[in-house]
């Protein structure tokens, strides 16, 4: 399996014996009044909370909504597991990320098992 990691738009696509098996959106696009497509981002939300003898009741308010695009990725170092960096929404810094290989690699049409022997018999 072999990672690769684009800084600029943001994108992580996974290969496997040359062909691509996952991959992120690049970039940071937007539809509308949601959440932007494409590599990643996150958001809060303003909810107003309210609390009459023990009972409370939590009202969202979907315009306040604040979404940031994960659109850079800075920083990225390689290491002994896979890789890290820093997370970018244009020139702010939101976050790290970290990418991580487990040493067993599972695929084919039944990932579960893949790579495993059934064996029979008594000693």
């Amino acid at each position: 399996m072999v990672a690769r990691i684009a800084p600029d738009p943001a994108q992580i696509t996974l290969l496997l014996d040359g062909s691509t098996v996952w991959s992120t959106r690049s970039g940071a696009g937007r539809d509308g009044d949601g959440p932007p497509h494409g590599f990643a981002a996150t958001g809060s939300r303003a909810v107003m909370l309210e609390e009459h003898f023990g009972s409370y009741r939590f009202t969202e308010n979907p315009k306040a909504e604040q979404w940031r695009a994960i659109d850079r990725l800075d920083d990225v170092l390689v290491t002994s597991a896979g890789a890290t960096c820093t997370l970018r929404s244009g020139d702010e810094a939101v976050g790290t990320g970290e990418l991580t290989f487990v040493t067993a690699t599972r695929s084919g049409a039944d990932p579960d098992a893949a790579g495993f022997l059934a064996t029979s018999g008594s000693s």
